[in-house]
C-alpha cells in the first residue's frame, strides 16, 4: 500500500502488443524481487502462465519462440539486417476474448464448407514462422531470417479484419507503399510492414498518421 509503481511506457491496449501483459509480467518481476527468496524463473514461469498466456513470454525481455498455450518457449533469434518495421496503431481497440470468439466462429464456417482450421489435426502445417524457423546450430535457438519472415501469417487476422475492415486499408496501404509483407499483430488492431530499405520505411510513414493513426519506425534488428 502506498507504493506507486509505474509500468507502461506508452504501449496502447486492444492494439495487440501485449501492453497489459507486459504490465502483468513486469509487477511479477517487481514482486518477486521483492521476496526474501526470489522464485527461479522457472517458477515465476508458472505463476505467469495463470495470469495470461503471453504474460511468460515477457518475464525474459528477449524474442522467444512460443508454443502451447504461451508455457513453452525457446529462446529465438531475429536474424534481419537491412530490414525495417512500420508500425500502425490505429484509434480502435480490438478485445482480445472477443478476437478469439470471431475466431472460432470463422472456423466453425470454414469446417461446414469443408475448409481448415487450426482446430483440425491435419491442419497444423499452417505456415506461422513457428514452423518455418529454423533451430541453428546446437538446436537450441530458434532463428528467423529473410528466407521464412516474407511468409509471416496471423490467423486471427481474417476474423478480426470481418468486424474492422478499416485494417485491411492499412496493410494495402503498407504494401502499396512497399512493404515486403505485411499484417496484424497479435488480436489486433495495430498492423505492421517489413520493408528492406530504411528510406522505403521512412517514406511509408510519412502520409498515413493523420489518417490512420500513430505510426513508429523500428530497425528489426534493435535490441534483438
Amino acid at each position: 500500500p502506498g507504493v506507486d509503481v509505474t509500468l507502461r511506457k506508452g504501449i496502447p491496449y486492444g492494439a495487440g502488443l501485449g501492453g497489459g501483459s507486459s504490465d502483468a509480467a513486469a509487477l511479477l518481476l517487481w514482486l518477486n524481487s521483492c521476496l526474501e527468496t526470489p522464485l527461479p524463473l522457472e517458477e515465476l514461469e508458472k505463476a505467469a502462465i495463470k495470469v495470461g498466456a503471453d504474460v511468460p513470454f515477457f518475464l525474459h525481455g528477449q524474442p522467444r519462440r512460443v508454443t502451447g498455450i504461451g508455457e513453452v518457449l525457446t529462446p529465438a533469434a531475429v536474424d534481419l539486417p537491412g530490414w525495417w518495421l512500420v508500425l500502425v496503431c490505429p484509434p480502435v481497440s480490438v478485445s482480445t476474448p472477443w478476437a478469439y470468439r470471431a475466431y472460432d466462429d470463422l472456423m466453425a464456417e470454414a469446417e461446414k464448407a469443408g475448409g481448415k482450421g487450426l482446430t483440425n489435426p491435419e491442419s497444423k502445417d499452417n505456415e506461422t514462422l513457428l514452423v518455418m524457423g529454423k533451430y541453428a546450430g546446437t538446436g537450441t535457438t530458434f532463428r528467423i531470417t529473410t528466407e521464412n519472415v516474407l511468409q509471416i501469417r496471423n490467423d486471427l487476422e481474417p476474423a478480426v479484419v470481418r468486424e474492422y475492415p478499416q485494417l485491411e486499408t492499412i496493410r494495402q496501404y503498407l504494401l502499396h507503399s512497399g512493404a515486403a509483407c505485411a499484417r496484424m499483430s497479435g488480436s489486433g488492431s495495430s498492423m505492421f510492414g517489413l520493408f528492406s530499405a530504411r528510406h522505403a520505411a521512412e517514406a511509408a510513414a510519412q502520409s498515413p498518421e493523420s489518417q490512420y493513426g500513430k505510426v513508429f519506425v523500428l530497425p528489426m534488428n534493435a535490441g534483438m
